[in-house]
């Protein structure tokens, strides 16, 4: 693992950290994301009104979101973004089983690109249960992340 994924993954459990249950399908608002660059933090603009987290710099910025796993199996996870730039935004599932070893990532996808809310559909992250599930994402300026509904 590069040290940028170490940190991403050390910022995705303390945003959301992992725990033990039934499996089944879950809904989390993207407020619960992190800035993955400290100085990044005053990018993000909170909406609690519509759930939004909007990147208001310039560039792309790294965000983060931290997902609870219950189950030994494969995630399909959706993530709602609105996107009005050509690529700026993109965004990945990472899972971490508890042991440490194996990680499983799933390819980078961008969302289309309507000024409205479209969904992103993430698969290939395998994770067993107490392991680390999160989604990264690169939101280009003036993109909105919005919530992220998946499969523990």
């Amino acid at each position: 693992m590069t040290r940028k994924t170490i940190w991403i993954a050390a910022v995705a459990m303390l945003t959301g950290g992992a725990v033990s249950g039934t499996a089944d399908a879950r809904g989390i608002s993207a407020l619960t994301g992190r800035a993955v660059v400290g100085s990044d933090l005053g990018c993000f603009g909170v909406n609690t009104a519509n759930g939004r987290v909007t990147n208001g710099c310039g560039g792309s910025e790294d965000f983060v979101i931290g997902l609870d796993t219950d189950s030994n199996s494969a995630k399909t996870i959706n993530i709602a973004v609105i996107s009005f730039n050509t690529s700026a935004t993109w965004c990945q599932s990472v899972a971490i089983p508890r042991s440490g070893s194996g990680a499983s990532v799933s390819a980078p996808l961008h969302p289309s690109i309507s000024g409205s809310p479209v969904n992103i559909q993430l698969t290939g992250s395998t994770t067993t249960s107490q392991g680390l599930l999160y989604v990264h994402c690169v939101v280009g300026s003036g993109d909105s992340l919005i919530q992220v509904d998946y499969n523990s």
